[in-house]
C-alpha cells in the first residue's frame, strides 16, 4: 500500500504541477486542464468494484505486478501526445484505473490482515502518500525546469515502474491453507462450496432431465410424429412445459451470480450511505486542492512555481507528523472511549476551517502554517477512511464496500473538478472556490455526526 499511494500521488500530484506548463503548451483555460488532471485522479477508483473478482482469480501478486508494469507503460506514453485529449484518454482509460487495482487491493489486504493493529498499519502505508507529496512535487518542478515537460513525463513513468517490484515481494495466496492471517476470507471458501454444490446440482438436474425427459420421449415417440387426433408431438409439450421454468432459473442464477459477486446488497445500508457521502465530500475537497492549489498560490497570491512546491513539501511533512500521530493516537484514545468516528468528526472540521481561512492569508509563514495543518489533519481522514468503512461494513465486505464507495468519489470527481477553474476563469479568484469547499466538508462532519448517532444506538441493527 505504501508504494501504491505513492504511485497515486505521483500521478496525480505531478500533472497537478505541471498544469501551468501543459495550459501554456497547449493553449488551454484552466479549467479545461485541471479537468483533465481531475479526470485522471478519479479515474483510479472507477476500477473498483471488479478488484475482489481480479483478486480471486489471479491473487493480489499478479494484479499489482500488472498494474504497475501497465500504469508505468502509460505514463511514458502520454510524453509522446500532441494534444491534451490523447494524454486524457491515455491516462484515465488506462493508467489510473489499473493503478487503482493495487491501490484497492493492498487497502483491503491490510484490512484483512490486521484486525488489531489496523489504524498502525494503515498510518505506516500513509507514510506513502505523504512522501509522494514530498518528493515528487519537488522533483517534478526540477525535472520540468531541466528537461521539459515531455521527458519529465518519461522519466515519471520509469519510476512508476518500480511498483512491479513491490508487487512481486508480495507473497504468493497459499491455496492450501486459510488461517487467520492468509489473505482469503472465510466466507469465501464457503461460497465456493456452495456454489461448487449448486452447479453441480444443477448440471446433474439439468443434464438428467434432458436426458429423461428429451432423448427418451424422443425414442418412444419418435415414430409417432402425430397424435391421433391430430395433434403435437409429447415431446414438443414437455418442451414447452419446461422452457419457461429453465428460462427463469437462467434468470435467477445470473441474478445471484451478480448480487453475490458484485455485493450490491450494500446499497441497501444507511451506514453505508453515510460513509460514502464522508468519502466523497471530503476527497473531492482534497483532489480540488491537489489540482488547482499551484495556480492558486502562483496567480491569486503572487508566488513563484518554486514557492509553490515548498508550500507543497510543508504540506507533505505536515502529512508525515499526522502519520506517526494517528497511529498512536487512536488505539490510545479508544482506551478512552474516543474511536475512531471522533476523531474523524474532528478531521472534517478542521478541513472545512482551512478553506474558509486560507483564502485570506498572504503571508508565507502563515500559509506554511496552514498548509502543514491541511496536511495533518488529512493524514488522519486518509488512515480513518478504511477504519471507518470496516468498522460500518465489516471485514467481510471491505473491499467491495471500497470499490463501490471509491466508484462514486471518482465519478463526482470527474464531474465537478472542473468547477474551481470555471470559477477563476469567470471571477478571477479562488476564494468563492474554496469557501464552497469549506461548506462541502462542514456537510461530511454533519454525515459523520449522524453515523456515530447511528452505530451507538442502533448496534443490533444492520442498517
Amino acid at each position: 500500500m505504501f508504494s501504491s499511494c505513492m504511485t497515486w500521488v505521483a500521478l496525480a500530484k505531478s500533472l497537478a504541477v505541471m498544469l501551468p506548463t501543459l495550459q501554456e503548451q497547449f493553449g488551454a483555460s484552466t479549467w479545461l486542464v485541471g479537468w483533465i488532471v481531475a479526470m485522471v485522479d478519479g479515474s483510479v477508483e472507477l476500477a473498483g468494484p471488479i478488484a475482489p473478482i481480479l483478486r480471486d482469480t489471479f491473487g493480489v501478486r499478479m494484479v499489482f505486478m500488472a498494474s504497475g508494469v501497465v500504469v508505468g507503460i502509460s505514463f511514458t506514453s502520454a510524453a509522446f501526445s500532441t494534444s491534451l485529449s490523447t494524454i486524457a484518454c491515455i491516462l484515465a482509460v488506462v493508467a489510473g484505473p489499473t493503478l487503482g487495482l493495487a491501490n484497492l487491493l493492498s487497502r483491503d489486504l491490510i484490512g484483512r490482515c490486521f484486525e488489531k493493529y489496523h489504524t498502525t498499519a494503515l498510518s505506516i502505508a500513509g507514510f506513502g502518500v505523504s512522501m509522494g507529496y514530498v518528493i515528487f512535487a519537488p522533483l517534478t518542478q526540477f525535472l520540468l525546469d531541466l528537461y521539459g515537460w515531455k521527458a519529465t513525463m518519461m522519466l515519471l513513468g520509469a519510476i512508476i515502474c518500480n511498483l512491479t517490484v513491490c508487487g512481486a515481494l508480495l507473497k504468493p495466496r497459499d491455496k492450501t491453507t486459510s488461517g487467520h492471517g492468509d489473505y482469503q476470507a472465510v466466507d469465501k471458501d464457503g461460497d465456493q462450496r456452495v456454489n461448487k454444490d449448486d452447479d453441480q446440482r444443477a448440471d446433474k438436474d439439468g443434464d438428467q432431465c434432458a436426458d429423461k425427459d428429451g432423448d427418451q420421449q424422443v425414442d418412444k415417440y419418435g415414430d409417432q410424429q402425430v397424435n391421433k387426433g391430430g395433434g403435437r408431438r409429447a415431446v414438443d409439450d414437455q418442451e414447452d412445459r419446461e422452457y419457461p421454468q429453465s428460462r427463469a432459473s437462467n434468470h435467477k442464477t445470473i441474478r445471484k451470480f451478480i448480487t453475490s459477486n458484485l455485493n450490491l446488497y450494500l446499497f441497501t445500508s444507511v451506514r453505508y450511505w453515510l460513509v460514502t457521502f464522508v468519502t466523497v465530500m471530503t476527497w473531492l475537497t482534497f483532489a480540488a486542492w491537489m489540482i488547482y492549489f499551484v495556480p492558486y498560490v502562483t496567480i491569486s497570491k503572487g508566488y513563484s512555481l518554486h514557492e509553490a512546491a515548498n508550500f507543497v513539501l510543508i504540506f507533505g511533512v505536515g502529512k508525515l507528523v499526522g502519520c506517526l500521530l494517528v497511529g498512536q493516537t487512536i488505539p490510545a484514545c479508544r482506551k478512552i472511549g474516543i474511536g475512531a468516528n471522533v476523531w474523524m468528526l474532528v478531521s472534517t472540521f478542521v478541513l472545512a476551517t482551512y478553506f474558509f481561512v486560507d483564502p485570506w492569508l498572504t503571508a508565507s509563514w502563515a500559509i506554511s502554517v496552514n498548509a502543514s495543518v491541511l496536511g495533518c489533519f488529512h493524514s488522519f481522514t486518509f488512515v480513518l477512511y478504511d477504519v471507518i468503512t470496516k468498522e460500518a461494513i465489516g471485514v467481510d465486505q471491505l473491499g467491495s464496500a471500497l470499490g463501490w464507495i471509491g466508484l462514486k468519489a471518482g465519478i463526482v470527481r470527474f464531474a465537478f473538478l472542473f468547477f474551481p477553474g470555471l470559477v477563476f476563469d469567470t471571477l478571477g479568484s479562488y476564494t468563492v472556490a474554496f469557501v464552497i469547499m469549506g461548506g462541502m466538508n462542514v456537510l461530511g462532519g454533519v454525515a459523520m455526526l449522524a453515523l456515530t448517532w447511528l452505530q451507538r444506538h442502533r448496534k443490533d441493527t444492520a442498517i
